[in-house]
């Protein structure tokens, strides 16, 4: 296996540069927390220990539960201090706090009149905007729901869509479980895996444009759903 490294690791979604999310706090000039972060669990043999490959590149952390192995994703806030790094192979993280494991969710193609009925909770809104490692992005999803509900997701696009329309892709959700109760802000992280899709639809250039969007309710019988941007992302095909 190829040692993990910051300048290796290749992120081509040029999305990232317009809507990073939550992102990192300055606390000092040599310490920055990272806060609502997507990470991919990873054994890198060099090292050699389990490193967390995450969008500001690859870090080690001791904190990390034993729970959690290789190819996991996870969701989690650290802290980097520049100035007190042990290692000299490989960025260490501290404070380490697990928010919980990212949902996967599979981006599939289907005819507009197919989709299933059951994927109808609405969204309110994304607490992280579209980042990728490699090829999987990463959003943050905010939900009306009681404490303890959780949903799965679909990621669909229309098989009539061509690389010359850009295609949309529609994040849709429905009710795992049934939890009655005050309603709150339910937050989850999805992970998409984009390989295929970025295939299929790659345009002359190089470069596949889509849309991302959501489902926020209905009307008159119709899904509704909200952009996230009026003009396509744009990824270059490695």
């Amino acid at each position: 296996m190829e040692k993990l490294n910051m300048k290796k690791i290749v992120f081509p979604f040029l999305g990232v540069l317009m809507f990073l999310f939550s992102g990192c706090l300055k606390m000092k000039p040599s310490v920055s927390k990272y806060i609502d972060v997507p990470a991919i669990v990873t054994f890198d043999f060099d090292v050699p220990a389990t490193v967390l490959v995450t969008p500001f590149g690859v870090f080690y952390s001791s904190e990390l539960p034993s729970e959690y192995s290789d190819g996991d994703m996870i969701w989690i806030d650290f802290t980097y201090d520049e100035g007190n790094q042990p290692y000299s192979n490989v960025a260490s993280a501290s404070e380490l706090e697990i928010r919980g494991r990212v949902s996967r969710t599979e981006v599939k193609g289907v005819a507009k009149e197919e989709m299933s009925d059951d994927y109808n909770v609405p969204v309110s809104h994304l607490f992280v905007n579209p980042v990728n490692i490699g090829k999987t992005i990463f959003l943050g999803l905010v939900q009306q729901a009681p404490s303890g509900q959780t949903f799965e997701y679909e990621a669909l696009y229309d098989l009539a869509d061509t690389p010359s329309t850009p295609p949309a892709l529609c994040i849709r959700s429905r009710k795992v479980n049934e939890v009655t109760g005050s309603e709150t802000k339910v937050s989850t992280m999805i992970g998409l895996d984009m390989s295929s899709f970025l295939t299929a639809f790659q345009d002359t250039d190089g470069y596949t444009r889509f849309y991302v969007k959501y489902l926020t309710g209905t009307e008159n019988g119709e899904d509704v759903y909200t952009n996230l941007t009026s003009s396509p992302f744009l990824w270059k095909v490695e």
